[in-house]
C-alpha cells in the first residue's frame, strides 16, 4: 500500500497504471493494482505489484516453462511501464520471486541475453502466488522528463 500526499497541490500526483496485456487483478479476485505512478515535478516513479505470467483472460501461461514465464512477465511489465513511456531499462529494483534455484537460474540467463543483468535484481526463493507459477516480479521504475522552457 502506498500513500502519497503532495506538499503542495500542483508538485505531485499518484495514479494506478493499467495495461492491456493484463486485466485489472481486482477483476479476477485479486486485491492489488497492477502499478502505481507516483509524478513528482519532472519525474515519475513506478511501483509494479507482483507481475507474473498471466494473460488478459487472468490465467497463468507457460505451465512448467520457466523461460516462457520468465518472458512473459518481463513483456508484461515492460507492456505496463509503455502506458507511461517508460521502459525496461528504467527499472532501478526489482524482487524476483523464483520459485526455485533452476527458475532463479534461467532468469539470470534471460535477463543476460535480454541486457537487462544490470537491473539490480534481489532473488527471492519463495511460492509465487499461484501454485502453477514459477515466477514473479515486484519492480520499482524512475523516469525522468525533458522539462523545457520555450
Amino acid at each position: 500500500m502506498i500513500a502519497f500526499i503532495p506538499k503542495k497541490k500542483q508538485v505531485g500526483s499518484a495514479s494506478i497504471m493499467r495495461s492491456n496485456r493484463q486485466k485489472e487483478a481486482r477483476k479476477y479476485g485479486a486485491t492489488f493494482s497492477r502499478g502505481v505512478e507516483v509524478k513528482t515535478g519532472n519525474s515519475s516513479l513506478f511501483h509494479i505489484s507482483g507481475t507474473a505470467s498471466i494473460n488478459p483472460k487472468g490465467e497463468t501461461i507457460y505451465l512448467h516453462d520457466e523461460q516462457g514465464q520468465i518472458t512473459e512477465t518481463l513483456i508484461n511489465i515492460g507492456a505496463l511501464l509503455a502506458t507511461k513511456n517508460a521502459r525496461l531499462n528504467d527499472i532501478v529494483l526489482t524482487a524476483a520471486y523464483c520459485k526455485n534455484k533452476k527458475t532463479y537460474e534461467v532468469f539470470r540467463d534471460v535477463t543476460k541475453f535480454l541486457g537487462l543483468d544490470y537491473i539490480p535484481f534481489i532473488p527471492v526463493y519463495a511460492d509465487v502466488c499461484r501454485g502453477e507459477l514459477l515466477f514473479e516480479i515486484d519492480a520499482i521504475a524512475v523516469k525522468q522528463y525533458d522539462i523545457r522552457d520555450d
